[in-house]
């Protein structure tokens, strides 16, 4: 990799592992679903001037089918899940069980992507990193939360290669912001439905906000732009 990919490497390191801090403080107060509606919705805000441009939205909505699967296996799901997961799973063990995304990544990237193909030293180092995963987390992998956290992790790694595979033409940033606003509405209404009015805190508004700006629209923006100068299998 370049320095340019390397300073994205970086910074996706780095905003990868606060959320999880955020996530718990913000669930203090919030109803998971909410919580996830919330971090949605600001990141969409944010990025959402990137559709401005006509021809950002004809290329997209031609697509639209494609880009409401990416939104709910991207957003909607793993954000969802997580949330839920973190009720009963601590930070720190959340962001290790996240962190078998890149695992996930090596392993589904060949089964769309005939190029990404890994060679028998890529199988024996994924299979390492799984192995050495289930030894950190130990029995934690039998409880309910932290098996939906794995699932986002896979959901994340899924929507990922597919953002590469089905939109390598367009502009990472203006996907990313379609893909936001395209799950807002289908979060606010599960928010509403399932948490119901929310009471919100200094506290509580304070982590939605950081994990709206920097977790999300941030973290968002830094790993498709990583993916699209190195490749899904690398980036993860």
């Amino acid at each position: 990799m370049d320095s340019r990919a390397w300073l994205l490497f970086t910074a996706v390191a780095v905003l990868m592992g606060v959320p999880y801090l955020f996530t718990s403080i913000a669930l203090e107060d919030l109803g998971a679903v909410t919580v996830a509606a919330v971090r949605v919705f600001i990141g969409g805000l944010l990025l959402a001037p990137l559709l401005m441009r006509r021809r950002h939205w004809e290329a997209l909505f031609s697509r639209r089918g494609k880009l409401a699967v990416l939104a709910v296996l991207e957003v909607v799901l793993p954000f969802t899940l997580i949330a839920m997961g973190q009720q009963t799973v601590p930070s720190g063990t959340t962001g290790v069980i996240i962190a078998t995304e890149p695992l996930f990544i090596a392993a589904l990237a060949p089964l769309l992507i005939p190029a990404a193909r890994l060679s028998w030293v890529g199988w024996v180092g994924l299979f390492t990193g799984l192995f050495g995963v289930i030894v950190l987390l130990g029995l934690e992998f039998t409880t309910l939360g932290a098996f939906l956290i794995l699932i986002a992790a896979a959901s994340y790694a899924l929507g990922a290669i597919l953002l590469d595979h089905w939109f390598a033409d367009l502009d990472t940033l203006v996907v990313v912001a379609a893909m936001l606003i395209t799950a807002v509405p289908q979060l606010l209404l599960a928010a509403a439905l399932i948490d119901g009015a929310p009471m919100v805190t200094p506290s509580s508004a304070m982590a939605v906000l950081a994990l709206g700006a920097a977790c999300t629209a941030g973290t968002f923006a830094a790993f498709f732009a990583l993916i699209r100068r190195v490749g899904a299998p690398k980036a993860g």
